[in-house]
């Protein structure tokens, strides 16, 4: 095991020192605007190009299609600076969600925000509902078979433009493994990595490749800008709830999936899907195939000649070297700050030891301190100017429209956790126009359709045949007496005694419940 060990470790040190093959030139070593990857032109302005068309692609495919928000004038902007999100992942003060979308009260928020604007909107009532069939309030005739399908592709278009977006603009790209299983919601074994910071979306990538050595993973944070940042919560916060109503009720064989990017079977997107989208995106704005692959070799080098050439070495995160001590290095003493050396002294250990293990901050992810995080968010931020981004008013002005007839001052919308009062009550909506009348359609149709919950009524056995099903495959207790335990459970009754035989299932009376949509702890 031992020479197994240090072979290992030599390799390693060896291929850290060999440099890969060469992919990229400049055409102009000087200027360098423009990149040759393997023999394709990419330029920084075309970069910059395809960025702005996304964003504004992703927008009205959000707006329009999503939201059924044709009206430009009614479109509002985010406004997360009120958010105050905990970034200690698994700590007991985090929300367990992102925008606390693991609360009932939040996602009802959203889904009644969307149905109130499909039921004003006569293209998507046409296209999504089955007005003659209102009558008869059977939630499985409300929709169209044809509707949903034309949903269901505008939302994969969405995500498609939006991992593009996050995957080019949020710095340094990570890899595919680390990107596609974003969690915005925190599952039974799994953190959440999508969180908010200073107003703007932060995604947190866990990775190590030399993981199964050194049992130590890298926290590595990426800023979103505020464009793109806006365009993850809208979607988290009105979208995603409706969709997942909706999978309740016509999809009940899909599982319940916290992935911010997920396939129909509830898993995270594979690679398949991530170059799908790159490819699609690329070979239409930059007339380049680019894989998620070559795109790493693309934005190093950009980063690394263009992008960050002039930061100074005291901010190379020299501190997460420590995190790999196969490939560390030791610290000379040029290398080290006096007044911090003497600081360390003071406390009986190293400058080393003093950072990694004291003074932790509890608002912020392990081995992620507030230094390096403050180092993370500027190499973002310089990518953000580097695409164009770098300013929020810029950006707002951006996405507005050239045809708006008057200079209303836009509407914007506040997540803000802790507002007292009714739940959806915190969503405040500021100068938004007044909704119009229903017209060409009945007021008792309408009636009808608000009534319809966001997910089928069910009593509590019929709920308890249903998560069995979808977390096992049957919906067959083996006893009665488990089925009783296990409603009573769910009716959050106070104490809960339940004798099985051995075999009998009682395992499944504390499993069953964790599985429902109502998180939290009972």
């Amino acid at each position: 095991m031992s020479l197994m060990l240090n072979n290992l470790a030599y390799g390693l040190k060896k291929a850290m020192l060999v440099p890969g093959q060469a992919r990229v030139f400049w055409v102009n070593a000087e200027v360098k605007t423009e990149l040759k990857y393997e023999g394709q032109s990419i330029t920084i302005s075309g970069l910059r190009s395809m960025v702005r068309e996304l964003i504004k692609e992703a927008t009205d495919i959000l707006w329009q299609d999503l939201l059924f928000t044709d009206d430009h004038e009614r479109r509002f902007m985010v406004e997360l600076k009120g958010v105050d999100d905990n970034m200690a992942l698994g700590a007991g003060a985090t929300s367990g969600a992102f925008l606390r979308l693991n609360e009932a009260a939040e996602l009802t928020v959203g889904v009644k925000l969307v149905q109130d604007r499909l039921f004003e909107n006569v293209r998507a009532r046409e296209q999504m509902l089955n007005m003659k069939h209102v009558a008869n309030i059977n939630i499985g005739s409300v929709f169209k078979d044809s509707g949903l399908k034309l949903y269901a592709k505008s939302v994969e278009k969405f995500l498609d433009k939006l991992f593009v977006l996050v995957h080019f603009t949020g710095g340094a790209p990570a890899r595919g493994t680390e990107i596609s299983c974003t969690r915005y919601r925190d599952s039974v074994s799994v953190d959440r990595n999508l969180f908010t910071l200073n107003g703007k979306v932060v995604l947190i990538s866990q990775y190590h490749k030399g993981m199964i050595i050194t049992d130590r993973l890298k926290i590595i944070p990426r800023v979103l800008p505020k464009a793109v940042g806006d365009l993850v919560a809208l979607y988290l916060r009105y979208v995603r709830p409706f969709t997942d109503s909706l999978d309740a009720i016509y999809r009940k064989d899909k599982p319940e999936t916290d992935y911010l990017w997920e396939n129909g079977r509830g898993d995270c997107w594979n690679n398949f899907c991530m170059t799908r989208a790159i490819e699609e995106a690329t070979q239409k704005k930059l007339g380049v195939r680019l894989t998620v692959r070559s795109y790493r070799h693309v934005a190093v080098a950009f980063s690394r000649d263009v992008v960050h050439r002039h930061r100074p070495m005291t901010e190379q995160f020299k501190d997460f070297n420590s995190e790999d001590i196969l490939l560390d290095e030791t610290e000379g003493a040029g290398d080290q700050d006096p007044e911090q050396l003497v600081a360390a002294q003071q406390t009986g250990h190293g400058i080393r030891q003093r950072l990694n293990h004291y003074g932790q901050a509890a608002n912020l992810t392990s081995r992620l301190t507030s230094n390096s995080l403050e180092l993370f968010t500027r190499v973002s931020e310089e990518w953000h100017r580097f695409l164009g981004l770098e300013d929020d008013h810029g950006e707002k002005q951006e996405l507005k429209p050239k045809h708006k007839k008057h200079n209303r001052q836009e509407s914007w919308t506040n997540f803000q956790d802790g507002t007292a009062g009714v739940a959806g009550e915190n969503l405040k909506i500021a100068n938004v126009k007044r909704q119009r009348s229903f017209t060409n359609t009945e007021k008792e149709d309408f009636e009808i359709l608000r009534n319809i919950a966001a997910y089928r009524p069910q009593s509590l056995e019929q709920k308890a045949h249903a998560i069995l099903k979808n977390k096992f495959g049957h919906s067959e207790f083996k006893l009665p007496e488990q089925l009783k335990s296990i409603i009573s459970v769910l009716d959050q009754q106070p104490l809960t005694v339940s004798i099985l035989p051995t075999g009998g299932g009682k395992s499944l009376i504390w499993m069953l419940p964790a599985a429902t949509d109502e998180r939290g702890t009972r």
